[in-house]
This record gives C-alpha cells, structure tokens and sequence, in this order.
C-alpha cells in the first residue's frame, strides 16, 4: 500500500510538472519571458497603459520608497511617469523561475537606461505571477536597485 501511493505521488507530481512544462508548447521559464519580452517592448513604445494591462485586475506594484500601487490603470499610470522621466529602455534579465501552473514567482534583475543609452538605474526584483487561463500576468511586483 504504502508503495502504491509513492508511486501515485510521484505520477500526479510528474504530471502536474509536464503540465506546466508544456502549456502552450513552452515551459514555465519561457512562458515567463515572453511576458517580459511584452513589457519591455510595451515600456520602449513608451505605452504605459500596456504595461498596465499586463497585471491582474488585482495587481499591485511596490516601488522602492513609495506606495503600494494597485489596479492595472493606476499601475500603468505609475510606469508612464517612470517613463516620462527619460528613462527610454527597461532590460529584464530572467533568472529563477518557480511554480505550479496557478502561481509562478521570478527573482531576477533588471537595468534602466536613458535616451543617450547609459545606465540609469539597475537592481534586483521579485514578481508573483498568476495565470489567468489565457495566460501569465504580474501579480505582485517589488524591486529595489543595488546587487
């Protein structure tokens, strides 16, 4: 018996891992990315009201020194001003990336550059991801500069 349920155990959790693994041909990791890859090209559009759109309904933003932010429209908002500042280009560099096909959390880092291409700004964040069925969105997003 006791036998029987490792096995079990250990079959739901490999399921569960090729799940995540092959959600829309791609693993966890690139699914993860790609949402980057949007914000990104979102921030050098210079749109923050995209950005926005890539949180949950719930979302919320925890900038270094500031408020917690919440909501898509007031998160965009908030990466409009970041963008409006002069800050022309926003590099995220994936790094660890766990999760279970609901929530997924990434540590990584990022750097921010001005319109003559120097850095401007680069450090460290966290973000709780949920997937919302048709995809990976921002959940929950704190960072702080430094290594």
């Amino acid at each position: 018996m006791r036998r029987l349920l490792s096995i079990l155990l250990v079959s739901i959790t490999t399921i569960t891992f090729v799940a995540v693994a092959l959600a829309d041909g791609h693993t966890l990791a690139e699914q993860i990315e790609n949402q980057n890859n949007a914000f990104e090209a979102a921030f050098a559009a210079g749109d923050g009201a995209a950005i926005g759109a890539l949180y949950t309904d719930n979302g919320a933003v925890f900038p270094p020194g500031g408020s917690a932010i919440s909501g898509p429209q007031a998160i965009g908002v908030f990466w409009q001003g970041v963008i409006d500042s002069g800050i022309a280009r926003l590099d995220l560099f994936a790094g660890e990336v766990e999760g279970d096909g609901e929530t997924a959390t990434e540590v990584s880092r990022f750097e921010m550059f001005g319109a003559d291409g120097s850095i401007v700004a680069a450090g460290k964040y966290i973000v709780i991801w949920k997937n919302a069925g048709d995809g990976w969105q921002l959940h929950r997003d704190i960072w702080n500069a430094g290594n």
